[in-house]
């Protein structure tokens, strides 16, 4: 089993903290865990396997001033006075100034690559709503979750000609995305009668699926990791 070097668990840490406002530890090291497949390994070795160099990893980002630790005394003391309970609320990590510019030099965007193993399911989403945001698409709501009905993201877009509500759907996928997929998002489009669709698979699209949504092509954009890289690279 090949034991990934400090750095790259740091990044990995970094990129996972990145695509959340704030973060207990523990759910943090659970994120980590997801990105197991791209060591070959499940969680739970993971857990076992490497305990020491994500403590250390995670430690190091502290030292850097990359990450920082928010306590909740003062919430807990809120609570404690309005409930009469003392309830226990974990630590939360936040990412710093210094944090954002370390991981601008992972260069996140570098390689498609790159861009599947350093990101999550559920980062992905959360990376494609902050987009949108910084595209200038408004009410952006990351939805994504188990039975949401095939949408991942909704948002908001003000123009003249293609403004109105759009539906996001992101597929973390390193294999080609069937046809079968994108008409039953297609489907979903046009059941909330929505301005537009974007279907985003890591993995890209068969022929079949580029074909069948061609001629859909103001109602529906395909996106793959190139494509999301390019607008990655201009708004994250």
């Amino acid at each position: 089993m090949a034991v990934p070097k400090v750095k790259e668990l740091e990044e990995l840490l970094l990129v996972t903290l990145a695509g959340e406002a704030m973060l207990g530890k523990a759910l943090l090291f659970a994120r980590v865990a997801h990105h197991s497949r791209y060591y070959k390994v499940t969680p739970k070795d993971l857990q076992v396997a490497w305990p020491a160099q994500l403590e250390r990893a995670y430690q190091r980002l502290v030292e850097q001033q990359s990450i920082e630790v928010v306590r909740h005394a003062g919430l807990q003391q809120s609570l404690l006075k309005a409930t009469g309970r003392s309830i226990q609320l974990p630590d939360a990590v936040r990412i710093t100034d210094n944090g954002r510019k370390k991981l601008q030099s992972v260069d996140l965007f570098g390689d498609n690559e790159k861009l599947g193993k350093l990101t999550t399911p559920v980062g992905l989403e959360t990376m494609v709503g902050h987009l949108l945001q910084k595209a200038g698409f408004t009410e952006v709501s990351v939805v994504g979750k188990s039975g949401d009905g095939g949408v991942d993201v909704s948002a908001e877009f003000a123009h003249p000609i293609w403004g109105g509500k759009y539906l996001i759907q992101c597929k973390h996928w390193q294999g080609k995305l069937p046809p079968t997929q994108v008409r039953e998002f297609y489907g979903r489009i046009c059941a909330d009668n929505v301005t537009k669709g974007i279907l985003i698979c890591l993995g890209g699209f068969s022929n079949e699926a580029h074909r069948f949504a061609e001629p859909l092509k103001f109602r529906l954009t395909l996106m793959d990791a190139g494509e999301l890289r390019i607008l990655g690279r201009t708004y994250f």
